[in-house]
């Protein structure tokens, strides 16, 4: 299509001479000169309504290939070149966003690499779940014959061994 609206573009050059405005542009006015951006906007805007389109900007098809890019890719700076940013920062900030089944793989990926173990069911004495945050975890009495709490994290001891604090949707 791109060669095909380029020869149309030479032969428009050829016709127009001298009139013709050398700008280098790949989509120009008939004679060359720059598009105004509004004037396009505001025609893209009129073709998503007559074709009956969900409300979409022109703008949104650069979020849109720059994230199918990505996705096809997983190149970062190929797509920041791409759109003509001068670092990745603002293309990975702005203009891509996660797919759904990507962040679902990255997910599974993650939890791939969690150990996984299956208790014994000798090992009663361990609990299966840790209390909530913020909770009393192990009660001592101190010298004046008050009750002290561990308030916090762990609780069953000074480190929590991992199966004190292993996820049942981990160990199944």
């Amino acid at each position: 299509m791109l060669r095909t609206h380029r020869r149309r573009q030479t032969e428009l050059r050829l016709q127009l001479g001298s009139a013709w405005v050398d700008t280098g542009l790949v989509f120009t006015k008939a004679d060359g000169a720059a598009l105004v951006p509004d004037s396009v906007s505001q025609r893209f805007d009129r073709l998503v309504i007559r074709t009956g389109l969900p409300p979409v900007r022109l703008h949104d098809l650069r979020h849109l290939a720059a994230s199918l890019t990505y996705r096809a890719t997983r190149d970062l700076k190929l797509t920041s070149q791409l759109l003509g940013h001068a670092s990745t920062a603002i293309t990975e900030q702005v203009y891509t966003s996660v797919f759904e089944d990507v962040e679902r793989e990255a997910a599974e990926q993650a939890a791939a690499l969690v150990p996984r173990a299956h208790r014994a069911a000798a090992d009663a004495s361990v609990p299966t779940s840790c209390p909530p945050v913020g909770t009393v975890g192990v009660k001592r009495t101190t010298s004046d014959g008050e009750t002290a709490g561990q308030s916090g994290w762990g609780g069953w001891g000074s480190n929590p061994r991992p199966r004190d604090y292993e996820s049942h949707a981990l160990t199944g």
